[in-house]
């Protein structure tokens, strides 16, 4: 991809990240849950008031992910399979929602739902994580490259 388009792309991903982060933010803020009680994924329970304005956000944050890769130099494949991986599971995250109190056993009765969307969740942070790890310490990436992630 030509350095115009990877600026482009790293830009989109930047618009992205700021978009989904308020979104997400303003959904918790505004759960069932208050701010500081329960879980973030709580906001994206179907009866929240703010359950589109949470899922919008997820999804916004899965773009940023895909833009992201895009925007990666060919050198760091690896980082970006990393991000679609992580884009994914931010999609499924966002488009299968848990229960009210997004129960996990062993201590409570879970739904099929309920472990697909932690399961999805885990998944995508782990390796949006692993991606950070692959870029801030393989070689191919650059000095500045490797301080962002």
């Amino acid at each position: 991809m030509p350095d115009a388009a990877r600026a482009v792309a790293g830009r989109l991903a930047a618009g992205c990240v700021l978009l989904g982060a308020v979104a997400v933010t303003v959904a918790v803020g505004a759960g069932p849950g208050g701010p500081w009680r329960g879980y973030v994924s709580e906001a994206g329970v179907s009866d929240s008031a703010f359950a589109s304005t949470y899922r919008m956000g997820v999804f916004a944050l899965a773009a940023a992910l895909l833009a992201l890769a895009a925007a990666l130099p060919v050198t760091l494949r690896l980082a970006a399979g990393l991000l679609l991986a992580g884009a994914a599971g931010t999609v499924v995250s966002g488009a299968v929602t848990c229960s009210a109190g997004c129960p996990l056993p062993p201590f409570e009765a879970a739904t099929p739902a309920d472990l697909v969307h932690a399961g999805a969740s885990i998944v995508a942070a782990a390796v949006t994580v692993l991606a950070m790890l692959v870029v801030g310490f393989l070689r191919p990436a650059t000095p500045g490259l490797r301080r962002v992630a």
